[in-house]
């Protein structure tokens, strides 16, 4: 199933170049969206040279940043790669193996033999040095400083990250590196070590040590995938024809404005007729219809369950959901609670609750209690915690626009064994009215898409035992597994729905029954 995104984010502040750039991502581009696009034309020595030039090939990217590097009139050095060979090896062996290493940074897991940089220069990170702390491959700067470079082992390299939250945990964690010279801004870079292995057979190991930093004055379309950019500058020629390319180029930019376009082959711009197809599947027989505002109707009372995973962690979640908070009674297994966490943390607007705490349970890291919420407008009749065996039931009585509804919420975790389940359930079936409307509901851990003793032995005490019908006929878990039930004894004549509802929080999804309202006829 999917859902389609049409809020546009990196050019929301530029929507008629968003629209175009929309329709050049499906091939439909107008004569008058390429008119646009011709004038933002631009001969080299009128496009800013500070600015990140994008190019199809790697040939030419390798180009230009060598030309911008020997335009520098700032401090520039080459250094080399420090590589040791691992493993017990003669060294006339590893002396032959160090000959053998390619001279390309692909086969050596984006480490440069020898790495070109100077003062000013524009680079990015090529691998990921602190995902935590944003320090990932392609993350963008430009060097200010370069830490003893009249020594032959330099150590460090000052980077000031276009992002300044880029390297802030490592510029903390090295502040003692800091002197006069340095801005408090500037990230220190140290060398990186990664094994790669060469040979035909690939049965040598190499230890580098580089700097894992490139050029970046230029970068490939494919390289600037993600990236974000004020300005850009774009050559497409080529005469290859790679599909949606020019999407990719032209869409990294927030405006037409800072677009800068040297080359646009305009009949070179193609999409994959697969993608098309998949998305054409997406958006007809695919696509997911989003449930809002569900249950606000006169004509039927709605009840709801879902195992939360921690009722206090996602209380934020469920407030705002609208389809959750628009039923009248919400039930929630799992919920991670005890006396310890106050009511008022989770309070919901317009619902009262009702905690099981099982004695059981430990004071914390526990799975355990349950916790019902009923709408402020229905009368509470009745409400109990029936606990045991280590099943957690809290059977409660509700005066609705239904009528008299009995609810009953059941946990079982996967510990308990069934037969102690069963045992329990018989005994609690036994003890209750069932001359009233009733609904019991939960986490029963028993899968009953699953062909099993368990799952026999579950539906032969609620159907034929007692009556009872479950109506949750598809999974209600990220793992297409149907353990939470719903079974009642009221006639599908007063029904209106069930059904699962998605749930971004849970691995659970919510359950939900909607029963028919009540009408009393009245005389003038």
């Amino acid at each position: 199933m999917a859902f389609e995104l049409t809020e546009i984010m990196r050019q929301k502040d530029d929507q008629s170049f968003a629209q175009l750039l929309n329709r050049l991502r499906e091939n439909r581009q107008t004569d008058d969206d390429l008119k646009l696009l011709n004038t933002r034309q631009f001969t080299v020595d009128n496009v800013p040279s500070n600015v990140t030039h994008v190019y199809q090939t790697n040939l030419r990217v390798n180009a230009h940043n060598d030309e911008v590097f020997s335009k520098l009139d700032t401090l520039k050095l080459t250094i080399r790669s420090q590589d040791i060979v691992v493993g017990d090896v003669p060294n006339t062996v590893k002396q032959k193996i160090l000959t053998c290493i390619p001279n390309n940074p692909q086969k050596t897991m984006g480490l440069f033999t020898e790495l070109s940089l100077g003062i000013d220069q524009r680079v990015d990170l090529c691998l990921n040095v602190s995902v935590e702390d944003g320090m990932i491959n392609g993350a963008t700067g430009i060097i200010k400083y370069i830490e003893n470079v009249h020594d032959q082992n330099i150590h460090t390299i000052w980077v000031q990250f276009d992002d300044i939250t880029v390297g802030k945990a490592c510029r903390h964690s090295k502040r003692e590196l800091y002197h006069s010279k340095l801005a408090s801004t500037w990230t220190p870079i140290s060398r990186s070590s990664r094994q790669f292995r060469i040979g035909r057979n690939k049965n040598a190991e190499v230890m580098r040590k580089q700097f894992p930093l490139r050029p970046a004055t230029a970068k490939t379309v494919h390289r600037c995938q993600g990236d974000t950019m004020k300005e850009i500058v774009v050559d497409m020629s080529g005469a290859r024809s790679q599909c949606h390319i020019h999407y990719v180029a032209l869409s990294r930019v927030t405006s037409i404005n800072g677009l800068y376009i040297l080359e646009l082959n305009p009949e070179k711009i193609n999409v994959d007729r697969n993608v098309v197809k998949e998305v054409e599947n997406l958006r007809s027989i695919r696509s997911l219809k989003i449930c809002s505002h569900a249950f606000e109707s006169t004509d039927s009372t709605t009840i709801i369950h879902q195992n939360v995973r921690s009722l206090k962690r996602h209380i934020s979640d469920i407030i705002h959901d609208s389809t959750i908070t628009s039923a009248d009674i919400l039930l929630f297994t799992e919920c991670h609670i005890s006396e310890a966490i106050p009511n008022d943390e989770l309070y919901i607007e317009g619902f009262t609750l009702f905690k099981n705490i099982p004695s059981h349970a430990p004071v914390s890291n526990s799975p355990y209690g349950t916790v019902i919420y009923t709408k402020n407008n229905i009368t509470t009749l009745t409400e109990h915690t029936l606990n045991t065996n280590n099943i957690e039931i809290s059977l409660t009585t509700k005066d609705t626009c239904a009528g008299t509804i009995q609810i009953a919420l059941i946990y079982r975790s996967n510990k308990v064994p069934m037969q102690q389940f069963h045992d329990a359930l018989s005994n609690f079936l036994s003890h209750i009215d069932h001359s009233q409307q009733t609904l019991i509901i939960g986490d029963f851990n028993v899968d009953v898409l699953q062909n099993t003793p368990e799952k026999n032995s579950l539906l032969s005490l609620f159907t034929r035992t007692f009556k009872y019908q479950q109506i949750i006929l598809t999974p209600t878990t990220d793992y297409n597994s149907c353990l939470d039930h719903i079974y009642t004894n009221i006639p599908t004549s007063k029904t209106i729905g069930s059904g699962v509802l998605e749930s971004y929080y849970s691995d659970h999804k919510a359950t939900w029954i909607s029963l028919q309202n009540c009408h009393e006829n009245t005389t003038s």
